[in-house]
């Protein structure tokens, strides 16, 4: 993965990241901007942001199983 990050500061700040991703899926190219929620370093609102979005996958994994599961069981039952 390659990344380029600004810091941009006005009435809120954020981390504008271009990033490109090379994997099993193909070349990804684009911009996502991060709101900052201010009062601790750049790098610290980071690491929170991406520990929110593993717990927030986490979540929807465990959901989508939970979901795959109930499929499961109404095709056992000719639902």
């Amino acid at each position: 993965m390659n990344t380029t990050t600004r810091i941009i500061i006005g009435a809120n700040a954020y981390a504008s990241v271009k990033y490109s991703v090379d994997d099993t899926d193909g070349l990804h190219i684009g911009t996502i901007d991060f709101l900052l929620a201010g009062g601790r370093s750049a790098v610290n609102d980071l690491a929170i942001v991406a520990q929110d979005y593993r717990t927030k996958a986490a979540r929807y994994l465990r959901m989508a199983r939970i979901a795959d599961e109930a499929a499961d069981e109404l095709t056992r039952a000719g639902v």
